[in-house]
């Protein structure tokens, strides 16, 4: 820089030109009642089945509170994955389940109808004693 110029600041900005924000909270473009949807993967429930989400987490509970499903968004470099985990309550703590779903997935929709199975086996009694 040469003792002519100076450095930049907000002089040098046009006259007139407005000044532009961004919105930080809302960056990607996404719809803000999607923040509120307690199921983003809009799972069909059974009956005695609750989903809660927060941020990248999702959760679907039975009301015995005796099984539980979680769904979880992840990135790994410029790719999107889904990584559902399976758990039972025994003797008052969650334990992991080996039932085929603690996997990772590239599609939601995927991810969403492996956990649409298991919440109705579980719920239809099929996988309730299997362990």
């Amino acid at each position: 820089m040469n003792d002519e110029q100076g450095p930049v600041d907000g002089a040098d900005r046009r006259a007139g030109a407005e000044d532009r924000s961004v919105d930080v909270e809302n960056r990607f473009g996404r719809d803000e009642s999607d923040a509120d949807s307690a199921d983003p993967y809009d799972v069909d429930l059974p009956a005695g089945w609750t989903a809660r989400c927060s941020d990248r987490t999702t959760v679907y509970e039975n009301d015995a509170g005796d099984h539980r499903v979680r769904v979880v968004e992840f990135s790994k470099g410029l790719s999107l994955y889904w990584w559902v985990d399976v758990f039972d309550r025994d003797d008052g703590e969650w334990r992991r389940r080996e039932v085929g779903l603690g996997d990772s997935y590239t599609d939601p929709d995927r991810a969403a109808a492996e956990v649409e199975a298991y919440l109705s086996a579980v719920a239809g009694g099929a996988a309730a004693g299997s362990g």
